[in-house]
């Protein structure tokens, strides 16, 4: 059950980050995003957090059988804390299905998204508020990873440089929000370090701390590479559309580190936090 729930866990961080980072990109770069990315996001989001239910319940029962009785569930669902956030969670994420344009969408996606801090081991530790915000950075600049992609290559395609004008400016907005994303990412990430690892120590002595450890070398990397990104490939921009080619391989690179860091925070949901 820990693997398949490891899964479900990816594929729900996963869209539910591209559901909200895609919105809210149409929104802050003044471009367009892509509507199916959105629903899409959003209905994969709504399945694989049905799915995570039976497995949740068999784990809190202690026995497989768990996840396909009826009565188990539905204590699981509307006796404990857990199964209260789930279901308004699960509920945020119908608008942005239905209506996967304008700010609405991204605000029920924002909210979705957020509301995975009031789950998991942060919570446990009294760090939901901080877990939140965690969450709504790594989204905004992970999902909105993908649509710049889009466009980059769009603009590659068409070589029209009016385009290519008018990615300057996304590229500009985008930037923007990446140092106001990275610092909030930074920040309530040591704290979250801090509570869940408790020592430097833990960090060799413990699976937790070790996977972890990896988690923050993949968050390292795409750093460096959205620092590579930043300085070196987009002034290249403003003297022609010879870097559209190298921006779009960098930030699709930075979208695969992205999902290498996902797939890590899957299992490390599944495990003990080192510090207990």
């Amino acid at each position: 059950m820990a693997e398949a729930l490891a899964l479900f866990r990816f594929l729900h961080f996963a869209a539910l980050m591209a559901a909200f980072g895609a919105a809210a990109f149409a929104c802050y770069a003044a471009a367009p995003a892509p509507a199916g990315t959105v629903r899409h996001a959003a209905l994969v989001a709504l399945a694989s957090g049905l799915a995570m239910l039976p497995v949740t319940a068999a784990r809190m029962a202690g026995e497989n059988a768990a996840a396909f009785d009826p009565q188990i569930l539905r204590a699981v669902l509307f006796d404990t804390g857990f199964g209260h956030v789930w279901c308004l969670h699960l509920a945020l994420l119908i608008p942005p299905a239905v209506v996967p344009r304008g700010p609405l969408a991204a605000l029920f996606a924002a909210a979705a998204l957020a509301g995975l801090g009031w789950v998991g081991h942060p919570a446990g530790h009294g760090l939901a508020v901080n877990q939140a915000v965690h969450l709504l950075a790594a989204g905004a600049w992970l999902g909105g990873l993908w649509p710049l992609s889009r466009l980059l290559l769009q603009a590659r395609r068409s070589g029209d440089e009016a385009a290519v004008g008018r990615l300057r400016e996304v590229l500009s907005r985008f930037s923007r929000m990446g140092y106001a994303t990275v610092a909030l990412i930074l920040a309530s990430g040591i704290v979250d370090t801090v509570a869940l690892v408790g020592s430097a120590r833990a960090f060799s002595d413990t699976a937790y701390g070790r996977l972890l450890a990896l988690k923050l070398a993949l968050v390292a990397a795409m750093l460096a590479l959205a620092a590579t990104n930043r300085f070196r490939l987009v002034p290249r921009l403003a003297r022609g559309g010879a870097a559209l080619a190298p921006l779009a391989r960098a930030a699709l690179a930075e979208l695969g580190l992205g999902l290498a860091v996902l797939a890590a925070v899957a299992v490390l949901g599944t495990w003990p936090p080192a510090a207990g």
